[in-house]
């Protein structure tokens, strides 16, 4: 509700977009580019200096602590992270989970170009690490991460240390209560009667004023 009655611009995807490197879990990288494209947008028409950039998922529920100022960072106990004392150049940027991304504004030209990122080889399943035992899809994950690799920091912190969060009306995709053999049986599965495009429809840029109290658009 903070979050919400501080928002200034909201953008509509009235269409689902397609996906690349052979797992539908990249059709979200199209969407991280229009983000990064509104925050670009932004600052340009309100003259405005971005230093960090947070991108977290519409539909996850925080029910533990809020995320400190200062984390553990990569599991490691002699390493974290201080947002007040990071410097913002160069860049970085930190993955909590895979659900929500912190990165300071050098890092989202990277994120504009996301769908162009670097597949895996999936006729040959290399690298290894790109691959699941008895999956056949490439892991989004592993080339997201390695997307942003070249970044001077890369950090990765595991969110069951910091909070509880859930994905809503999907109880069972918790932190805590999704196992592996949960997530291999929902591997690549899609919902039936729904197109993609590689230009989906989209509405312009509008003030959040402009949406109701449901989060739908005034008529």
């Amino acid at each position: 509700e903070i979050a919400l009655s501080r928002s200034t611009v909201v953008r509509l995807q009235q269409s689902e977009n397609g996906y690349t490197c052979g797992n539908q879990a990249t059709g979200r990288w199209f969407k991280f580019e229009r983000c990064a494209d509104s925050i670009l947008n932004y600052e340009l028409q309100r003259a405005a200096t971005v230093d960090l950039a947070i991108f977290v998922r519409p539909d996850l529920l925080y029910t533990g602590r809020q995320l400190p100022g200062t984390i553990p960072a990569s599991g490691r106990s002699d390493l974290s992270l201080s947002f007040d004392a990071m410097p913002t150049d160069p860049p970085w940027l930190l993955t909590v989970g895979s659900e929500i991304l912190i990165m300071t504004y050098g890092s989202l030209p990277l994120v504009r170009n996301l769908t162009r990122a670097q597949c895996c080889n999936v006729s040959a399943r290399t690298p290894d690490k790109c691959f699941w035992p008895g999956l056949d899809e490439p892991s989004e994950t592993f080339m997201f991460r390695s997307h942003f690799s070249g970044l001077w920091r890369y950090y990765f912190t595991d969110a069951r240390k910091l909070y509880s969060v859930h994905r809503t009306g999907f109880p069972s995709c918790s932190k805590k209560g999704l196992t592996f053999r949960g997530l291999k049986a929902a591997h690549g599965a899609t919902k039936v009667g729904v197109s993609t495009s590689s230009s989906p429809e989209m509405s312009p840029e509008m003030p959040w004023s402009h949406m109701n109290s449901t989060g739908r658009r005034e008529a």
